[in-house]
């Protein structure tokens, strides 16, 4: 009857050897995520999600709206009002103060993708749109208020997307974190024709 060989113990130490090194990468790999990794991820984000609800737009002939402030952005969806006659004395532009808007902001619920996203704590958004020049559209056909300008508490979108699939708004939304010795961003920019594209790392 033969004997029943175990494990040596040279083989039981290079096991933990290489055990060792798996473990040890594996750390650094989860602690090197250094400042330009994790400003250049959330700027990615926005790409992708920017991109996405473009063509959420386009799909669905429905338009969208964002909103950018420092620490989180949100998206909206411009929605018939319920309340609102069909009639064209119900548009938003009336006089009547009492008549209820024919279409309003709101929150996009339901979609995972869309739900309001808030940034690291280290990372901060700044937008900046470009004045608009000869534009054929007006948003006094949408809404009374400028983009930005809060209605009974609620915020009208900087940004919108409309179902041709194109921002009405030139802008650009910088991400940038900062270290003990510079900041560091990345800026995603928009075109007209709702090209996007990013620029970065930027050091200053």
């Amino acid at each position: 009857m033969r004997r029943q060989q175990g494990f040596t113990l040279l083989e039981i130490m290079v096991v933990v050897v290489i055990m060792g090194f798996a473990m040890a990468g594996a750390v650094i790999k989860i602690t090197t995520n250094s400042p330009v990794d994790t400003v250049e991820k959330e700027a990615q984000r926005f790409y992708q999600l920017i991109n996405l609800l473009q063509e959420e737009a386009w799909m669905t002939g429905n338009t969208y709206g964002l909103i950018v402030e420092q620490e989180k952005y949100s998206f909206y969806k411009l929605e018939r009002n319920q309340g609102a006659s069909l009639s064209e004395s119900s548009v938003s532009t009336s006089d009547d103060e009492d008549t209820a808007p024919e279409s309003m902001w709101v929150p996009i619920e339901g979609d995972s993708f869309f739900q309001e996203k808030k940034l690291p704590e280290e990372v901060f958004a700044n937008l900046k749109i470009e004045p608009k020049e000869d534009s054929l559209f007006s948003w006094d056909s949408i809404f009374d208020k400028e983009p930005g300008q809060d209605d009974t508490d609620v915020l009208t979108p900087q940004i919108f997307y409309s179902a041709a699939g194109e921002p009405h708004t030139i802008y650009n939304v910088t991400f940038m974190i900062r270290t003990d010795t510079r900041d560091i961003s990345y800026i995603v920019k928009s075109a007209f024709d709702g090209y996007l594209e990013i620029e970065g790392p930027l050091y200053e």
